[in-house]
């Protein structure tokens, strides 16, 4: 399409459009192109001006069609391909964005804004390791681009490279003053890795550079209820809302602070707000499954892990929440199942056992050896130690892998159990398995839980010592009344000594 030159009267009324875009007046803008347009005019900036008024009055197609016009009549120009990108994105038309981006920095290569578009456009995706690159040759063209930094650090942070990020965002805070998004995903990464207090500042940070924002106030309350400052927690939580009152995420939060408190209807209450302003938040259905479990209604609870793993299918810790369901209610080939997915949890530990021998999957035992790895608490380790035995009586050699506290009273089973301390170097074996990986390796149903009481014995030695302390007459109560503090489950389970 060949391009006209303007008349006078025509540059005039283009520069008029110009101002009254730069000024926001886009219906007067809108008025004068469609006054030019009645004369014919063919010229690529007065298309691109339309375009622009049209994509400010929310008239998508139209403003597509006008940019359209301009790239034809003038394919080169590298600013129309950007507006078109910007346009195709507003409308939906993600790929027909890329595809824009694309054909702008083809005509340009080092046009700074289509590789600064593409890059958020692709993080946008959630095509963390393709944005990357753009980020980099558009540092090579302005290295003080605070926002390029910034995209960098919150694309390798989703990606995994949590240091990377770290130095990103700082790069990004070192250029801009007062950068509250930077400090807010800063601390996001420090949170992440477990540095919970230097999060904090980071959070303090962004709200000074900017209290109207309410990300970083959200996301101070949910480091404060880790480090289990409640008081603390709940005003943050309430600023949030009252900058955002749909804030969805900010209801998830509140819920698990209530839910962190032991207040489980209060909980559900608020986590009942933020799947109303997101149904499709599997993250809020699962915590409303967690404290309905709680209350013991069972049925719903596990509809709201069905629905979080219905949103994301590979939700290790409602697929946990929903194993631990059914283990109470009895459905133990389920509940064993999903306990497999425990690996998966960004909470859990990690996995200690050798990956070069056969993890045991119930396979025969008879004149193999295996070593079973502990894991959780002590009263797991007791609980589920009694799957050493009937692994004895199949012939195994059997070895366990737990900390030398326990040794003594687990030695008490059985004589021919041999013991390594947990972080030992692991002995030459057949098999190895994780200890709460048992029941499923031995199918266990209520009706074969193997049951040798007692499995566990107090040395002989030490039964008579203490008979002569606490007397052989009357009625004895022993009283277990403090768990390890430190743990979530701890809440509601240890007795202040004083009250007793």
């Amino acid at each position: 399409m060949t391009q006209s030159t303007l008349s006078a009267a025509q540059s005039k009324a283009v520069s008029r459009v110009r101002s009254a875009l730069e000024a926001g007046r886009a219906n007067e803008a809108e008025k004068i192109c469609q006054q030019l347009e009645a004369q014919n005019t063919k010229n690529a900036e007065f298309q691109r001006l339309w375009a622009t008024a049209c994509q400010l009055l929310g008239q998508g197609k139209l403003a597509l069609a006008k940019v359209d016009k301009a790239i034809k009549l003038s394919p080169k120009n590298a600013v129309f391909h950007e507006l078109k990108a910007r346009i195709s994105l507003a409308n939906g038309d993600a790929a027909g964005a890329l595809a824009a981006y694309d054909s702008a920095i083809s005509v340009q290569p080092n046009f700074l804004t289509a590789l600064m578009g593409k890059g958020d456009l692709l993080l946008q995706l959630g095509r963390m390791a393709d944005a990357v690159p753009l980020y980099d040759r558009a540092l090579l063209l302005d290295p003080k681009n605070s926002d390029a930094f910034h995209n960098r650090g919150y694309a390798v942070e989703r990606h995994g490279d949590l240091r990377a990020a770290l130095g990103n965002y700082s790069r990004a805070i070192l250029l801009r003053d007062n950068y509250a998004q930077a400090y807010n995903n800063r601390g996001n990464t420090l949170f992440t890795l477990n540095n919970h207090l230097a999060a904090i500042e980071d959070y303090d940070a962004a709200i000074e550079a900017d209290p109207t924002y309410a990300p970083p106030f959200n996301n101070k309350a949910n480091a404060l209820v880790v480090l289990k400052r409640f008081d603390e927690a709940m005003p943050c939580l309430e600023k949030a809302l009252e900058i955002e009152p749909d804030y969805s995420a900010a209801y998830n939060n509140l819920g698990f602070a209530y839910q962190k408190q032991g207040r489980h209807q209060e909980a559900i209450e608020a986590l009942e707000r933020s799947i109303e302003l997101d149904p499709d938040y599997a993250e809020a259905h699962n915590n409303r499954g967690h404290s309905l479990q709680k209350l013991c209604r069972f049925d719903e609870a596990l509809e709201s892990f069905e629905k979080a793993l219905t949103l994301k299918p590979n939700y290790a810790e409602a697929v946990w929440n929903r194993g631990l369901i059914n283990l109470l209610i009895g459905n133990l080939e389920q509940g064993w199942n999903d306990m497999e997915w425990r690996w998966r949890r960004n909470s859990y530990q990690d996995d200690p056992s050798p990956r070069d021998r056969p993890h045991w999957n119930g396979e025969d035992l008879k004149g193999r050896s295996i070593t079973v790895y502990v894991e959780q608490g002590f009263g797991d380790m007791f609980q589920f130690g009694r799957y050493l035995l009937p692994m004895l009586e199949a012939g195994a050699k059997v070895t366990f892998a737990a900390p030398r506290i326990i040794h003594r009273l687990m030695s008490s089973m059985s004589p021919d159990i041999q013991f390594q301390h947990t972080f030992e170097k692991e002995v030459s074996s057949d098999f190895h398995c994780m200890l709460f990986s048992l029941p499923r390796a031995f199918k266990t149903t209520l009706e074969n839980v193997p049951a040798p009481v007692p499995y566990l014995h107090a040395e002989p030695e030490l039964v008579e010592h203490w008979k002569q302390q606490i007397g052989k007459d009357g009625f004895k109560i022993a009283i277990s009344w403090q768990g390890n503090p430190s743990g979530d489950v701890d809440l509601g389970r240890s007795i202040p000594l004083e009250k007793l």
